[in-house]
């Protein structure tokens, strides 16, 4: 692969068995989601196991695991081919650092300003396979614990979230823009399943895009994370809320990237 040594043949199916023991192993230590599906990649890459998209079939695996810990899409492009090829084969000798730069860098360029067609491109993927419509909801829904009533026409929806878009992409502080973004989000509830999963990730991809630490919402209160969105949906009151976001913010930096 690209002069890349990969795994023999015979040694796939134990390598790949290995690799799922020591994926769920990695998942019970103290690791940034991030770095987990960037070495996961990497080690995916090295075992090369099917004759042919192994590079496809693992970027679609990173991407899946950055969504499942509330990340956005990164889209891999062509013009990056030898820095991708290059952070690979440093990664196989044990200094992946060049690899975590090179996705983190696809990552910014994959998410540099909002537009609704990014929105429903990242809840496409997290709804595939669910049985649910794609795109902007057509039904009313209601939310358990608040009299609040999202929009239920899809004109009205649509019209909100390319107002929403606006003004998150006026705001100049990366922190405020995904506040923005994850409350308003929530708010207007514009899809019909994911709702929390989307609003966290669209949240995160801003953070990460601007340079900034994403949240992975670990130590997060659900129960004070659901009474700081309803008094945001009754009140217009986003005080609580930022405090949880702050909160999530430093957990993250001192959890992550300074232990």
């Amino acid at each position: 692969m690209n002069n890349k040594e990969t795994m023999p043949p015979a040694k796939v199916r134990a390598s790949m068995r290995d690799l799922l023991l020591w994926l769920a192993e990695q998942r019970k230590k103290k690791l940034h989601p991030f770095i987990s599906a960037a070495d996961f990649y990497a080690r995916f890459e090295y075992i090369y196991p099917f004759a042919d998209g192994n590079g496809r079939v693992g970027r679609l695996l990173f991407i899946w695991m950055l969504l499942k810990t509330g990340y956005g899409v990164m889209l891999f492009k062509n013009k990056n081919r030898q820095s991708y090829f290059s952070a690979l084969s440093q990664a196989d000798k044990g200094r992946p650092q060049k690899l975590y730069r090179h996705c983190f860098h696809v990552y910014q360029e994959t998410v540099k300003e909002l537009n609704l067609r990014k929105i429903e491109n990242i809840y496409c993927l997290i709804i595939e396979n669910l049985g649910v419509d794609h795109g902007l909801r057509k039904q009313p829904v209601g939310i358990v614990g608040t009299k609040y009533k999202p929009l239920d026409n899809i004109y009205q929806i649509r019209e909100a979230v390319e107002e929403m878009i606006k003004v998150v992409n006026k705001l100049k502080s990366p922190l405020v823009k995904a506040l923005a973004a994850t409350l308003l989000i929530a708010y207007i509830q514009p899809f019909g399943d994911g709702k929390k999963r989307i609003s966290r990730i669209l949240g995160n991809a801003i953070l990460l895009v601007h340079g900034f630490c994403p949240l992975s919402y670990r130590s997060i209160n659900e129960a004070a994370y659901k009474k700081a969105v309803i008094l945001f949906y009754e009140q217009n009151s986003a005080g609580f809320f930022k405090e949880l976001f702050i909160e999530q913010f430093r957990f993250s930096i001192e959890n992550y990237f300074l232990a």
